[in-house]
């Protein structure tokens, strides 16, 4: 058996954030894509023989249709579950408290791209946030059995504010960063990011 680190379980190309860099398919007016639950079970069961870990990764994997079955099946085949996740869908205390009654899940990465509320909507287009991501964060921290990292685009909005992103996030004990820099861009309307 050829044991991998990990695995990125990419599981759909939805998302509920226009952020300005991304190129997810909503730039195109492509359909949403997400595999039959039969094949991400398939597959599943696949990458089982080859690691014990899985990440759930782009776009918004909480916004998967049937992220509580597949929560179910991942913990039955003992996999150690990551979420890649924008944190939007937390904000709701049920469907928080549902997430996280599935004890393997280990590490949740939120994607953060800025501290403050002018920026957050610049990238996004969402207002009001901040705040709410606070709370997030802190109900995260108290999961005790939780990784908790951050990953960031940088971007010409947010390039001057990521030594404060960073120091930010460290000071509530978050050991764990990745940033991305964009280098290359593929077509999109917004040319000048």
């Amino acid at each position: 058996m050829i044991n991998w680190t990990f695995v990125n379980f990419d599981i759909w190309n939805a998302c509920n954030l226009r952020c300005k860099f991304c190129y997810n398919d909503w730039r195109r007016n492509i359909r949403q894509y997400f595999e039959s639950f039969d094949d991400l079970k398939d597959r599943a069961i696949k990458l089982r023989q080859k690691t014990d870990s899985i990440n759930l990764i782009w776009w918004e994997p909480l916004m998967y249709p049937k992220l509580f079955e597949l929560l179910s099946l991942l913990e039955e085949l003992n996999f150690n579950i990551s979420i890649v996740t924008n944190w939007l869908w937390f904000i709701e205390d049920t469907f928080f408290n549902k997430v996280f009654k599935y004890k393997k899940i280990k590490k949740i990465t939120l994607s953060v791209h800025s501290i403050t509320e002018e920026n957050n909507f610049r990238i996004s287009q969402r207002k009001n946030i901040e705040e709410k991501r606070k709370k997030i964060v802190n109900k995260l921290i108290n999961l005790n059995w939780i990784n908790i990292s951050i990953t960031t685009v940088i971007n010409k909005y947010n390039y001057d504010e990521i030594l404060n992103l960073f120091n930010y996030y460290k000071k509530l004990w978050i050991k764990s960063f990745w940033f991305t820099w964009i280098i290359l861009q593929k077509e999109s309307t917004n040319s000048n990011i």
